[in-house]
């Protein structure tokens, strides 16, 4: 480069590049070649005297130089080739933040998309480094295409970590990158997609002589095989009486997770968060207010809570959780303030069914919340007044089993209901689930508070009851206080809380 590097910046090798630098460019490639070592800055004299360079001159420790003076003049196609062949040469556990970071900021796609294969291929163990948490949108959307992203459940747990770690700025690529996590990892879309449905039940159990210590008990059914699993739940997650469960997953191609609320004691106010997939339990921000024997329902991407009673009082706030930014809204109030109410989903309405008044009375009063406009209506009454139970929404009839051994049909549509053969007995706090054309009573307690013996099946057919002999596992405690169902696509092979 004789004596002025500035003027051997503007040297032309072939006749094909130019290789013309001016302003800050120049400057900037001008005091890197006057920085880097004696034996680069040789090297680089002879490339840019001749458009030849050796190979064995490019050291890896000056690989940042050689790609800025790169940046910095055009069509030194050759150079930034060899950097490229010693950058994938050096890749390894040791330097592929090292180097991913190189190829983000020097726009080398095919080194990018070879270190985040790298990074993918231990993602599990490197979710909490610091390296991944300062990854830039451009690196998580590489990681995100590769094809080591498929079938590895935990990308979506380190994708939310790197998202929390700096939510102001990147907030929407997660929404974006979020679905294509998991469209890779639930594959098939919802229209066509088969699927095996859970029923997963909640009862408590006492940690071992402690009365006053709760932890929740998960029991999980295939419905398609009616084969019962026992869950595997942390026996650290303190919950009370009179909690409830629901379930978010908006389509089977989307993850679910299970949500526990409030109780009568300790966790009055307290939400628990499932990652059902991961098995991953996180606690929530408390709700507004304290509740318990109330309703919980999922819509879409939020969830509501319902009534409840504290302290002898019922509780009229209707409150929203949002799960992105992991807190609760009052969005409106029961025109009845009622708890032990039965709660459907149909639509973006929730539909609440009787309850207890804070005199203990049972109500028929059916009440109506909205979900787009936050309003309450009551729509009409049922035949009987009743509290507690469950229900299944088939297509726009929502089928209410109480415990005062009640069955009615109520159609959404024309707003009527229909009284069925009523249960051979009355049971409380009992799951519920519909297996082709008959619901199945199961568990809780009977109007002794024994366990029963059997389990009772209702057809819709001829409306008929049948009595089941019981064949799962029994809980220490059969009161079911919340269930709830995961959908889990067939050719992901996986058991909730397995």
């Amino acid at each position: 480069m004789h004596d002025n590097a500035s003027t051997s910046l503007c040297y032309k090798p072939d006749n094909k590049s130019s290789m013309d630098a001016k302003g800050p460019a120049a400057m900037t490639a001008v005091c890197v070649y006057q920085s880097i070592s004696p034996q680069c800055r040789k090297a680089m004299n002879e490339y840019l005297r001749t458009g030849n360079i050796n190979e064995n001159f490019i050291s890896y420790d000056h690989i940042r130089e050689y790609l800025t003076i790169c940046s910095s003049i055009h069509g030194l196609h050759q150079l930034r080739n060899l950097c490229m062949k010693k950058l994938l040469h050096n890749l390894n556990k040791n330097t592929m933040f090292d180097i991913f970071n190189l190829a983000d900021e020097f726009d080398i796609s095919d080194v990018l998309s070879k270190c985040a294969d790298e990074i993918m291929d231990s993602i599990n163990h490197v979710i909490l480094f610091p390296e991944f948490m300062s990854l830039t949108s451009t690196q998580m959307e590489a990681l995100v295409k590769s094809p080591q992203c498929k079938n590895k459940l935990c990308v979506r747990d380190a994708l939310y970590q790197w998202w929390q770690y700096d939510t102001d700025k990147r907030t929407g690529v997660y929404e974006t990158l979020r679905h294509k996590v998991d469209s890779n990892l639930f594959p098939i879309p919802q229209r066509h997609c088969d699927s095996r449905s859970y029923l997963v039940t909640f009862s408590l159990n006492q940690k071992g002589n402690n009365k006053n210590q709760l932890y929740p008990e998960a029991n999980v059914l295939d419905l398609q095989t009616e084969k019962e699993y026992s869950a595997s739940i942390k026996k650290n997650l303190e919950m009370d009486k009179g909690f409830a469960v629901c379930c978010m997953q908006p389509a089977v191609s989307e993850p679910p997770y299970i949500f526990l609320s409030g109780g009568n004691r300790r966790s009055s106010k307290k939400m628990l968060e499932c990652d059902v997939i991961m098995n991953k339990w996180k606690v929530c921000s408390n709700m507004k207010n304290s509740r318990s024997f109330h309703a919980m329902e999922a819509v879409r991407d939020k969830l509501y809570v319902f009534g409840g009673r504290h302290e002898g009082k019922n509780v009229s706030q209707i409150e929203e959780f949002d799960r992105k930014k992991n807190s609760w809204t009052v969005v409106g109030n029961l025109k009845w303030n009622v708890h032990s109410t039965a709660s459907a989903v149909c639509g973006d309405f929730v539909y609440l069914f009787g309850g207890k008044r804070e005199s203990g009375d049972n109500v028929s009063v059916i009440q109506v919340f909205d979900c787009k406009t936050k309003s309450v209506d009551i729509v009409g009454y049922l035949p009987v007044e009743c509290s507690g139970g469950r229900c299944m929404v088939i297509g726009h009839s929502i089928y209410i089993f109480n415990e005062q051994g009640h069955c009615i049909k109520y159609c959404a549509e024309d707003n009527t209901s229909l009284m069925l053969t009523s249960q051979p007995a009355c049971r409380h706090r009992f799951s519920l689930y519909l297996r082709g054309s008959h619901f199945s009573i199961n568990g809780g307690l009977d109007s002794q508070q024994n366990s029963p013996e059997y389990n009772l099946k209702y057809s819709i057919h001829d409306e008929s009851w049948k009595q089941m002999s019981y064949r799962g596992r029994k809980f220490r405690n059969p009161e079911i206080f919340g269930q709830c169902f995961v959908k889990i696509p067939n050719d992901l092979q996986y058991i909730p809380f397995s």
